[in-house]
This record gives C-alpha cells, structure tokens and sequence, in this order.
C-alpha cells in the first residue's frame, strides 16, 4: 500500500465560496486522482460511535469525522462533487488550480510564538512577586517607639512625636540583592515582622517584646534576629549620627571595653576597631581578665545588646565626623551547624539608669541564666559580701610577688612592713604554687614550699588567696583520672585527649590538656578537688585563672556542642559559685545571673584604670578587681618620686573600688628606696576612710543593693539622681556624659581621684542637691548640677563629696 498523504479538495461546480472540511486521506493501491464523495446537510447526519460502524465496510454511507465519530445519514439528498488530489505549493495558501489551501506552518514561527509565550508569562510572574500589594513602609509597635523598615532596608524607629531616635542599616553588604519587599514569604502584625528568602536560607525578624501598654512611658524594646544558611553572612550598622530634629545635638555613646566610644578622637581621621566577642587570653606578664559583653548605650537613651547565644562579631568606624561613626554587627559562624545567627535587642528609655536597671535584669540576667545550663539554679540569691567576704571588702588585697623562690624566711620579708594592716595576700604564680598544674596539692619543694608560705601568712593574721585553672597537665597526679573519666576536650578526629600550647602561661614543661565543662560530671569533679585544696591548706580564696576560651584548641571535641566557644568560660567561671561564697574569676562572659568578683585585664595607666572600672559596671558585674597601671619592676625610668607619687595616688583611688588591689612588689620598693613607712601611712589612712562614718555606711549599702538589685556600685556621674529629664538636657554643652574620671557610690557619695602623676588640683561636678567636701568646711548646693574648678587636692588628701540633704528628688 501507498502510504503517501496528499492534500485534498472539493467544490460544489463553480462555487468557489462553498467550501468543505478539508481531510488528509490516505490513498489506495489504485492511485486514482478523483474520487466521489456524497456532499450532506448538516441535518441530515445523526451521531454514531464509531466503535458501532464497520470502518472496513465499503458501501456503508456513513461518512468518519474528526473526534472520533461518524455520522449516519437520515434520508440522504445526493449532490456529487468532486474532490481532486492535485499538487500544492505549500509555501503559499493557494494551489495550482487557484483554490485556497491550508498549509502546514512554518517550525520557525512556532518558536518564536512560543518563546513570545513564555516571556509573556514569566513578565507577569515577576510583577507579580516583586510588585505585589505591600506597604511601602512596614511598621511595628505602637508604644511610644515605632520600629519603621523601608525599602532602601533602613531600619528607624521613631518616638511619638515623629523624632528618629535611632537609625539601622539592615543586611549589609553581602546581602543588599535582598530586597525586603521582594522576600518570598512577608508577615506583619501589630507588634512583629518577619522576611523569609527560602531560596537563600535567610530569615529576619523585628518583634516588639515588652507588652503594649498605651499607660506605660517605661522602657521599650525590640528584637532583632537574623538566620542565615549561606556564604553570605548579615551585617547591621547602627548610625551613631541622631537626627537634626531632636533640637538635643548628637548623643555620646559608650560601650564595656573602653567606656566613652564616641566622640573620642581629635582631628580628622577615623579609627577602625573590630572586635570578637569572645574571652581571650592575656600575656603570662599581664596576668589579668576580661569583661566580655557585647552591650552599647547611647546618651539619648538607647541601648543595644548582642545575644552571646551565638559568635558575635563587631567593627566600629569611630570618626571625629559623627556622619561617618558607625557600629556594624555581624554573626559569627557556628562550627558545628554551619549556621549563621545575629540576635541583638534596641531598648529605648527617657530615663537612662532605669533604662540599663531594665536591659540588665529582663535581657542580659535572663540570657545568662538559659546560658548557664541550669547549673545555678540551687546558689542563694544573695551572700552578704560585706559579711562572708570581710576581709576582702575591708582590707587591702595585696599582690605580693615573691620571684624564684619562696619559704618562710623570704615571705616575711615582704609582710613583715604591713602586717600591722593585714588583709588578704594574694599569689597569683600558679607555675609555683603547685609542683605540677593540676595537682590540687600545694608546692612543697625546698626552693618553693608554698606549704610554709600559707602557713606563715596565717600565722601573720593575713588571709590567702592562690590561683586554680582548667589546666591538668600530663604529668600532674589527677591527670589519669581526668582521662579515664573522659573530663577532657578530645580530639575532633582521634577522640584521644588534646594537649595545648600555654606557653603564655610562662611555665616550663607545661603541657596541659583542658577540663571539659560541658561534660555533666566534669563540674562536680572540679568542685570537689578546689574545696579538697582549700579544706586540707586552709585556704581562704580561690581565683580561677585562665578561663578564656581562647585557650581551646583549633580542632576539639566536647561533650556538648556550644554555639558559641566563648560559652565555655561561663561554664567555668559558673563553678566558682559552687566553691566558695566568694567567687573570684579573671573572665566574665555571660555569667550576670551570679556574684562574682572579676580580676580586670591591665590598664594602660591610671587614667584608663577608671573608666575599665566603670565600664564593667555597665556589663552588669558590679564587684571587681582592678588590676595594676604599671609593673614597679617595669619602670625603672622614672624617679623614685614619680614612682612615690605614682603609688599613692593607685592606693587612694582604688580605696573606693569594691576590693583594694595594692601591688606590693617589695624588693623593687626598697631597691629604688622607697619611703616604706610613707607608703603604709597612706594607706592606713585612706583604710580609715573607707571604713568609718559616712563613706563606710555608704559602701555598705552600696554593696547590699548591687547584690539585691544588680544596680551599680560605682555610676558615672550621669547616672546621678535628680538630674533633668533627657528631654531638658542641653547635649551640646552638657559635659557630664563626657566625665571618666570622678564617680559615685550609690547616690550620696562622689570621689574625684587624682589621675596623673604630679597633679596637685582638678575640677569636679557635683549633680543636684546640697553636697559638703570631707575633711573641708563649707557647703554648695545647685539644683541643676554646677562645676567646681581648680579645687586643690595635695599628696595626701583626697577629693571626696558626702550630700548633705538626702532626701529624694
């Protein structure tokens, strides 16, 4: 059979306008050119399937459709026509013979329209999705403060007036192709709005979480929260620049490291400072700490703070032009998740020390008790320092460095010149304390029988404090046991125990390994061999030393993943709470929830010994140690007048801090011929101060409140009671947000130390109320604060203020 197809047609005669239904049929073996075809009316045909028809039947005038079907003729009124098989030109719709032919389109013209289609409705989609009904500008809250994101992706947030308060770039950088009105998923409601990209593993949320209450002029606040899945990782800047329209200049802005951030420098350049919010090591020859707390205030009333749930980076563009200073946030990367997460609250207040109470207790304490593990529940809440930590709080805390060797005879040389003032000695050598880090024993070798050093100091009616730390090194007796215990950080790979590299610590042949504290036995193993130490030597105090996290090693493995490394000094540090009443840690790093004393990292000098103090205050750790401005053995320099000078103005200053850290380096001392004698009387003095009449009523209560309530025991000066509201404040000229070197204990008592080497006067501001100079006759009273200048304060004097009228604004 042929199975070529042709076109065919049919005409009713000369008709051309009545056509038929053109049918591709498929020719016989005869090959004829015509065939008969019976042309139909419409009505005459009724519907059949085909199934019920014999397609081979040759007579049969049902005639096959389209569609599946045929149709049966009723009483058929014949009218022959013709269809012809005849050649087409199929590259025009007419044939040879003049009839109109259907042609077979071209392939080109099918693409293109086509392709026409598919660009129609992918146009339609993305106008659609990137174009659909959203407000132009998103808004949450209605309490006072109105978080408001726009389209450029600026986060403001207003007040009810309309003022700006504060402004934030949301995104950054390596996500500025996220549009937030082109998010994929979009939700908003009164106090929340999320953004999702699903395609990128990125959400953002704001929420509103204090409780909308129109009544209330409290504090306001709102959470932050990135989660990010990707390469690209989410930056947000604060602008420290505030808007022209608050008619109060531009705010001062702080933070816990270096206390006053902004305005800082002279000039015109601009200072770049980034930092990474994790506990790190200092050097073996400054032994010190760190306060580690992501957490900045502004003067115009807001406060941010960064969750520690997560690694936390920051970078800082401090410029003497305010438009160019600015704070960017950034997420660390969780090792273990590979996730990113950046979780920061903004709180808004118009009284800012009743604004930090707030940020302290409802987000920094809350987060460092869900950080803690559940580990403090059982702790009391309150210890009475000034009762289970005596001699701490009252006496001196002396540094007393006793070199290569130690027994009774040489130690008596260096308490013998203060052993009519007693208080605490403290020997922070741990190389030398024990014969091997890790032992829990003391030292009894002939060279540094740190045995008879204890004994003698008891003997001396002086307190002790020796050092302890995470370290078991691989020779140390409790090494084995830590090991079969499985206490210690293993390698990630081998799971065998990690030894590090603490070459910082200045020991030799240490090779430590680390005590795991995630592991659920590893804390009440700690626990019981610190207070083995203290109940077998008598010890009075414990300082855990080296609890920075920077001490892990790169490649680790731990009981419990952490999210954030730096989560491993809270677990550390936790442990002091449960070994004495009073705990005495060199880092702090989400551990607000409990009481503990922080020995600070070395201050460049005097001037910046103050506003480290204050800045710690602000962290939410009240009780603290200074650490000393300078080595005596380092500053052979200076004259022995200016080391005099030096010295004492140290001993008044930190007379008023909650411990009275005194270097006592002797043998330098009497090398560079000091008058020791002097040195005693002053801090004799300054001991009787702190200890009698007004002052020790004030400290006192100081410390009973910072317990209570976490508030301050030592406040700038613009957390003064009875100052004017924010609103009234003049920012441009007021100089009170500026001051670093006077402060108060609680609301009664301002002490302005001297400072610098030499300096025989200063000025002081004194807030509202009626305020009297101790030791001084006379009084001044101001109701709006006032400047006193040139006040004189020779060698061995002190500038202090008592306030006269105590009663409440």
């Amino acid at each position: 059979m042929n199975n070529a197809r042709h076109w065919w047609w049919c005409s009713h005669g000369d008709n051309m306008n009545e056509m038929n239904q053109y049918s591709r049929l498929q020719d016989g073996e005869d090959g004829d050119n015509e065939i008969p075809l019976v042309s139909l009316t419409s009505e005459a045909f009724t519907d059949q399937p085909s199934e019920t028809r014999n397609n081979n039947d040759a007579d049969s005038s049902s005639i096959k459709i389209a569609g599946g079907g045929t149709r049966i003729p009723k009483e058929p009124q014949r009218r022959v026509r013709t269809c012809s098989r005849s050649s087409v030109d199929m590259r025009t719709n007419w044939d040879s013979s003049g009839m109109y032919q259907w042609k077979r389109p071209n392939w080109k013209i099918r693409l293109l329209v086509a392709l026409c289609g598919i660009i129609i409705v992918t146009v339609v989609v993305l106008i659609l999705h990137y174009h659909s009904p959203r407000p132009g500008i998103i808004q949450v809250g209605d309490r006072h403060i109105t978080a408001k994101i726009y389209s450029d992706e600026m986060l403001r947030f207003t007040d009810g007036a309309g003022v700006t308060r504060l402004s934030i770039s949301l995104g950054g950088a390596e996500l500025n192709d996220f549009k937030f009105q082109h998010s994929q998923e979009y939700e908003v409601s009164r106090g929340k709005a999320c953004f999702s990209w699903t395609n990128h593993n990125t959400d953002f949320c704001i929420t509103q979480h204090m409780p909308v209450d129109s009544k209330s002029v409290g504090p306001v606040c709102f959470d932050m929260s990135w989660s990010f899945n990707s390469d690209a990782t989410p930056e947000d800047c604060i602008l420290f620049q505030a808007s022209s329209e608050n008619g109060r200049g531009q705010p001062v802005w702080y933070d816990t490291m270096g206390y006053i951030i902004w305005p800082r420098l002279q000039g015109n350049l601009c200072e770049k400072v980034c930092h990474e919010y994790t506990p790190t090591a200092v050097k073996a020859v400054d032994i010190g700490g760190s306060v580690v707390e992501p957490l900045w205030l502004s003067s115009h009333g807001v406060i941010l703070r960064a969750s520690l749930k997560n690694h936390v980076k920051t970078c800082m563009d401090i410029c003497r032009d305010v438009t160019a200073s600015k704070l960017c946030l950034k997420s660390g990367i969780d090792e273990f998740s590979n996730k990113s997460m950046l979780e920061y609250a903004v709180c808004f207040g118009s009284n800012l020390t009743e604004l930090h109470s707030h940020v302290i207790k409802n987000i920094v304490q809350k987060e460092a008790r869900e950080l803690s593990d559940g580990r403090n529940s059982e702790l009391p809440s309150h210890l009475n320092i000034t009762k289970t930590c005596s001699d701490l709080v009252t006496k001196p805390l002396w540094n007393i460095v006793l070199n290569d060797a130690a027994n009774k005879s040489k130690a008596m040389t260096h308490v013998d010149p203060i052993s009519g003032i007693g208080g605490t000695v403290l020997i922070l050598d741990l190389c030398n304390v024990y014969e091997h880090v890790g032992d829990f024993s003391l030292n009894e070798a002939s060279q540094f029988n740190m045995k008879e050093v204890v004994s003698l100091m008891h003997e001396s009616n002086f307190s002790v404090m020796v050092p302890v730390s995470p370290f078991l090194n691989f020779d140390s007796i409790n090494f084995k046991d830590a090991l079969n215990d499985r206490l210690l950080l293993s390698n990630r790979y081998e799971k065998s125990p990690v030894l590090i590299n603490a070459e910082k610590v200045g020991c030799q042949d240490l090779l430590p390994s680390i005590i795991d504290f995630t592991h659920p036995d590893s804390g009440d193993w700690f626990v019981k061999k610190a207070k083995g130490l203290i109940d077998q030597y008598e010890i009075d105090y414990l300082q855990l030393m080296y609890g920075q996290s920077s001490w892990l090693p790169r490649l680790y493995s731990m009981a419990k993943n952490l999210t954030n490394s730096g989560l491993y000094s809270t677990l550390y540090t936790n442990t002091a709470n449960h070994i004495s009443s009073c705990p005495l840690t060199d880092v702090a790093y989400a551990s607000q929830s409990v009481h503990q004393f922080v020995l600070l990292k070395p201050a460049a000098g005097l001037k910046e010994t103050l506003p480290m103090a204050l800045a710690s205050g602000l962290a939410g750790y009240p009780f603290f140690i200074p650490n000393l401005p300078f080595k005596l053995a380092e500053v052979h320099a200076m004259s022995t007048a200016n080391l005099m000078d030096g010295f004492i103005r140290w001993v008044q200053l930190v007379s008023f801090f909650p411990v009275m850290h005194v270097p006592w380096d002797y043998a330098v001392m009497r090398d560079r011929n000091f008058d020791i004698n002097q040195l005693t009387d002053v801090i004799k003095k300054c001991l009787l101060v702190r200890n009698t009449g007004t002052v020790a009523e004030t400290i006192k209560t100081a410390f009973a409140r910072a317990e209570n309530d976490r508030s301050l025991f030592m406040s700038p000066m613009w957390m003064a009671p009875c100052m004017p509201a924010l609103s009234r404040r003049d920012y441009t000229s007021d100089k009170i947000y500026l001051i670093d070197d006077q402060f108060m204990i609680g609301s009664d008592l301002i002490f302005a130390p001297i400072l610098e080497i030499g300096t025989t006067s200063r000025d002081v501001f004194l807030p509202p109320g009626t305020w009297e100079r101790l030791g001084h006759a006379g009084v001044v009273s101001t109701s709006d604060g006032i400047w006193k200048t040139n006040l004189q304060v020779p060698l061995n004097d002190m500038l202090i203020f008592a306030r006269v009228d105590t009663s409440s604004c």
